[in-house]
């Protein structure tokens, strides 16, 4: 079985895997009003971690002893900050925003992430890269701009058409 992102089994999961994360934003939204945001994460993060382990242990069988210092630092920021504290933010504001404005986040993350790691390595940035990532910030603040309100303004709302 092949879960390639060319294959057939790989697009159906990739559609699955989208369709179930928006189904979480819609049910948390509406469900998960009164829980708190680190109860609501605790138990789907921690299984889903200790499922990950025990695959990746039985199925890679990883040589830990090549493993860096550096490199379980980094596993630990990761797994720490990155992941749980990056959850219990994200669910912490999809209880206070839209499902839909807070989608907006995997949208401009890639962008930030390239440019921070760009950064941190020293790498230049492309041209085509810059110049798209421009386009889709600009056209993510044309998309919150507070159309309705700069229309108000310009129309008086007790001036009666005669």
């Amino acid at each position: 079985m092949h879960l390639d992102h060319g294959e057939f089994l790989g697009v159906i999961a990739i559609l699955s895997a989208a369709v179930m994360h928006a189904l979480c934003y819609v049910v948390t939204k509406k469900q998960g009003v009164g829980i708190s945001v680190i109860t609501y994460n605790t138990l789907p993060i921690g299984l889903s971690g200790l499922m990950l382990f025990l695959a990746g242990w039985l199925l890679e069988r990883p040589a830990l002893v090549d493993v860096t210092a550096r490199s379980w630092g980094a596993l630990i920021y990761l797994g720490l900050f990155a992941s749980v504290g990056g959850f219990i933010v994200y669910f912490f504001l999809l209880k206070r925003l839209s499902p839909i404005v807070l989608s907006f986040v995997f949208i401009i993350f890639p962008v930030f992430a390239v440019v921070i790691g760009s950064w941190y390595e020293g790498l230049s940035l492309s041209t085509d890269l810059v110049t798209y990532s421009a386009i889709l910030l600009v056209g993510f603040a044309a998309t919150k701009m507070p159309v309705e309100k700069l229309l108000a303004r310009e129309r008086p709302s007790d001036a009666r058409p005669q």
